[in-house]
């Protein structure tokens, strides 16, 4: 009886916060690990600066025992048109237990030279981004329940992007905003007189990040990025890598992550194998 009592006060507790609380803020992007592998997913001004048509493919899974758990995916296709100008085509799938995101965008970046080995470049990215709420796996004894909505409900919203960089040589430095519009959503129950809903917010995000590229043989450059991170409501985060590349070819990389996440990367591009 006492463990019945405990887990009805948890599903109770879950549920206030969520249809309750007047604000809650947390991180909304996934990612802190783009910038150093494909940095015009985290900044819009980078798009297309490697010259080439590129096409990116991430997916990401998380907590593999958890049902529902974090799951990320995105691709991404990108070139330039005469060094100046880089185009782009994205699409994500973004999900995390209840909630989900399917977008589609297209960024444009416009590269500025100023001196001798130094240019800005100025980018922008636009698009849907449709949000879902997936009501059915709130696991509740009661799906009657009136503070529930149907088993799941989506809306679909306008999302902007953009950033600016410089680079002088081998540094670059860049800052980019996502969420620009701050969009709001808000899900309503189906019964026209039934006056509840759920708001959806999306709070702006503020990147501010730098590499640095040593070439320290014919065959080898070594990499270290850093990246500060901040959002409404949230102190500002870390995260940093060093990574090493042969023959740009094969790429390695250790990640750190607010000294509590340790990681280890690998790149193979396959283009420049065959």
């Amino acid at each position: 009886m006492k463990k019945t009592n405990n887990i009805i006060l948890k599903q109770f507790f879950l549920l206030s916060m969520f249809f309750l609380a007047p604000g809650v803020y947390g991180q909304q992007l996934n990612n802190q690990m783009r910038y150093f592998l494909f940095p015009s997913q985290m900044n819009p001004a980078f798009t297309g600066m490697e010259g080439d048509m590129k096409v990116s493919v991430i997916y990401n899974r998380q907590w593999l025992n958890w049902e529902n758990g974090p799951e990320y995916l995105n691709m991404e296709l990108t070139g330039a048109i005469r060094d100046r100008h880089g185009l782009g085509v994205s699409f994500i799938s973004d999900s995390e237990h209840i909630l989900g995101k399917t977008g589609g965008y297209m960024s444009y970046r416009y590269k500025l030279p100023i001196f001798e080995h130094t240019y800005m470049a100025f980018g922008l990215s636009a698009g849907f981004l449709g949000q879902r709420i997936y009501f059915d796996r709130i696991k509740n004894s009661d799906q009657s329940d009136g503070s529930l909505l149907k088993a799941s409900v989506d809306k679909t919203t306008w999302d902007i992007n953009a950033g600016w960089m410089i680079s002088r040589k081998n540094l670059s430095l860049g800052f980019s905003v996502y969420r620009l519009t701050a969009p709001e959503t808000n899900f309503r129950k189906e019964n026209s007189k039934d006056k509840k809903q759920v708001t959806l917010k999306l709070i702006r995000h503020y990147s501010l990040h730098a590499r640095y590229l040593y070439s320290f043989h014919p065959k080898w450059d070594l990499q270290p990025s850093i990246v500060l991170r901040s959002a409404q409501g949230l102190p500002v985060q870390y995260y940093g890598e060093v990574t090493a590349t042969y023959d740009r070819r094969l790429t390695g990389g250790v990640f750190l992550r607010n000294l509590d996440g340790l990681r280890f990367t690998i790149e193979l591009m396959a283009s420049r194998c065959l």
